[in-house]
């Protein structure tokens, strides 16, 4: 890297005179943490030029999408690839304008879908993570569990923000794409306690069973009660498989703070504690821990122009779908390994 003719020596010596006469000892690291602080700008600005050279132009993404997505029409027909222009008057914009503005992209592979129906229980943990370009938004997924305990992603979609008519939109096209009558009937669905998802769920998917991750739960709770015996006795009534066991850990969590265990029960209980939950889905599981494993692992993607961003998921979901197929081919088991885990760790206890 070549040397700045501008930020020179007797440059920085002129701009921080007044701060060099007040602390003539002044020590050379702070001088660089001062000189850093000033003139942060000249990095973001780089960084933007440099993006704008390598990736182009949010404008020219975005004018692209209708391409980019009839190339995926192209080689997957059968697919779902659903793509809606900002209603009029959206984000204060001329509602005489007939300038089309993107508003939601909801994308839905069919192979995934078959793979899913054909191999994962009724099970979907739901959740939305924020873009991290200057234009936000949101993008929504679900992701469910294969037949090794492991992250699914089935459908995801970009949006302009979380709400209830986002969330609605997103539940009814997930609906659509799965074929799933009777409101969800045999469904469950995990997330947290975003309020426009709950709303959402019970308007679009109201049969399904609808999951609270504890988690969440969990973090605000103990923002008021905490303690370590408090925390366990909080995942052991969680956890509980029976009410006798779920009782016993609110009657001991109830002897440290009777408040902690009314707080606890205005949650409702019966949305996030093993023993209350039904068992059509033949899976115990309470927390959404899934959504936020899809999230984490796509954070460099989310600082992407969006075709980029599309990009990385698509690929990154074939690649994984490839590698866990391949490892699966070459085992000669009839369970699969982590559920063989699971069911040895259960015999280890019952003995």
């Amino acid at each position: 890297m070549s040397k700045s003719r501008q930020l020179s020596v007797k440059y920085i010596a002129k701009d921080f005179l007044a701060l060099f006469r007040a602390n003539p000892i002044w020590h050379a690291k702070e001088i660089q943490q001062a000189v850093k602080e000033k003139h942060k700008w000249l990095a973001y600005n780089a960084k933007n030029c440099t993006y704008r050279m390598v990736l182009g132009s949010m404008r020219d993404h975005y004018s692209k999408i209708g391409c980019y997505l009839a190339a995926l029409k192209k080689e997957s027909p059968t697919s779902t690839f659903e793509l809606l222009i900002a209603p009029p008057g959206f984000n204060n914009q001329d509602p005489n304008s007939n300038l089309e503005t993107f508003f939601r992209l909801f994308v839905y592979f069919d192979g995934v879908k078959r793979g899913f129906l054909a191999g994962c229980r009724k099970l979907l943990c739901l959740d939305g993570c924020f873009l991290k370009t200057f234009l936000g938004g949101m993008l929504l997924a679900a992701i469910g569990r294969d037949a090794n305990d492991q992250m699914y992603l089935l459908a995801w979609a970009v949006v302009e923000g979380e709400s209830i008519d986002s969330w609605e939109w997103f539940m009814e096209e997930l609906r659509k794409g799965l074929e799933v009558k009777d409101g969800g009937k045999d469904w469950t669905l995990i997330s947290d306690q975003q309020k426009g998802l709950l709303n959402a769920v019970s308007l679009v998917w109201k049969n399904a069973e609808h999951r609270n991750c504890p988690r969440h739960i969990f973090a605000n709770w103990y923002k008021n009660f905490k303690g370590g015996e408090l925390k366990a006795y909080f995942w052991q009534a969680c956890r509980a498989y029976n009410e006798a066991d779920f009782n016993d850990a609110i009657s001991k969590k109830k002897e440290i703070s009777v408040g902690a265990v009314e707080a606890f029960m205005k949650q409702n209980p019966q949305s996030f504690v093993r023993c209350f939950l039904k068992n059509h889905t033949c899976c115990d599981v309470i927390v959404s821990n899934m959504a936020e494993t899809f999230n984490g692992s796509i954070v460099k993607s989310r600082s992407k122009h969006i075709i980029y961003m599309l990009e990385d998921i698509l690929v990154s979901t074939m690649i994984r779908l490839t590698e866990k197929h391949s490892e699966m081919v070459a085992k000669d088991v009839v369970v699969c390994p982590r559920i063989q885990d699971k069911l040895d760790k259960a015999k280890k206890f019952g003995f």
